[in-house]
């Protein structure tokens, strides 16, 4: 059974650790991913560098940027402003991981 702790979370998306199954979900529109924690730190940095590649981009609301996944059937597409909102959710988890190293999620 799945036990969640809150790593980020506000009105554009969320990312959780699961206790139980030791991944990392996050939660952004109406998609969630599934990731280890090396996965989730792969994707944040993937995410980073698209957000800085597109910051300046003339059309920031244009659904255009393409992001492969970890499954070849599937591609995520965003815009310069989702890049960023999402940039924003993925980094402030990262932090929290980072900063507490998850030994705290093997707590009773």
């Amino acid at each position: 059974m799945c036990c969640y702790k809150t790593l980020h979370k506000n009105e554009e998306g969320y990312v959780v650790f699961c206790k139980s199954c030791e991944s990392l979900h996050v939660g952004y529109g109406n998609v969630v991913l599934s990731h280890s924690i090396e996965e989730f730190y792969s994707f944040e940095a993937k995410i980073d560098a698209c957000r800085r590649q597109y910051q300046y981009d003339a059309y920031p609301d244009l659904r255009t940027v393409s992001v492969n996944t970890c499954s070849r059937a599937i591609t995520l597409v965003f815009s310069p402003n989702d890049l960023r909102k999402l940039g924003r959710i993925l980094h402030r988890a990262k932090e929290k991981l980072t900063l507490e190293k998850l030994f705290v999620f093997h707590d009773n």
